[in-house]
């Protein structure tokens, strides 16, 4: 077993953080099946829409601490948006506790001009 693990990882570096939040939404009964570019990890069914619907959810797996780089962490989301689709980042802790966020597109140059800079005088 060890051996398989080992050779697993070597093929994909992320392949326990998949397989732990592969296992959390099978237990939570959504229906997983690989994702489909963008980064993500999975297409996530709705509760009893597989078959019915296409996948609402695109979900990937990030372990706590690891950096990722905001740039690439916008396209994703703008990417999986654009398909109608809801991005989801799935943060396992140390603890090894998942946790769930849903995420969406955010301009900063938009809100830069609404701020009013007097707000954060010290």
């Amino acid at each position: 077993m060890f051996h398989f693990c080992k050779f697993a990882k070597k093929q994909d570096e992320g392949i326990l953080t998949k397989f732990l939040v592969y296992r959390d939404l099978r237990n939570r009964g959504y229906t997983v099946k690989d994702g489909f570019g963008f980064g993500s990890d999975f297409r996530v069914y709705g509760k009893g829409d597989f078959g019915e619907k296409g996948a609402k959810f695109l979900v990937f797996g990030l372990n706590e601490g690891k950096q990722e780089k905001i740039g690439k962490l916008q396209k994703k989301v703008e990417e999986i948006t654009k398909m109608g689709k809801e991005p989801i980042i799935a943060v396992i802790q140390r603890q090894g506790e998942i946790i769930y966020y849903k995420i969406s597109r955010m301009n900063f140059n938009q809100n830069t001009s609404k701020m009013d800079m007097k707000d954060f005088e010290f």
